[in-house]
């Protein structure tokens, strides 16, 4: 069995939340959790989201790709049980 893990990091937050959201909503058939994790302290407009996927590999090579523009980045783990 594979799990596939997306690991994000959002810069200005604030910014690029929106255009997220509508990327997350579209692949949402393909998203089992999601976690997103904010920084509080020092004012900092950065986030991290982690997501378990699940899919074929061409959707979420699709999903990964929708995900990566300016001020995202985000990777693909794939790990086997």
């Amino acid at each position: 069995m594979k799990y596939h893990i997306v690991a994000m990091v959002i810069k200005q937050r604030e910014v690029n939340a929106v255009e997220l959201q509508k990327v997350l909503t579209k692949y949402g058939y393909l998203i089992k959790t999601r976690l997103g994790i904010h920084e509080t302290r020092f004012e900092r407009d950065h986030g991290l989201v982690i997501l378990h996927a699940e899919g074929p590999e061409e959707e979420l090579e699709k999903f990964l790709t929708a995900l990566r523009y300016k001020g995202i980045e985000a990777k693909l783990i794939t790990l086997e049980a």
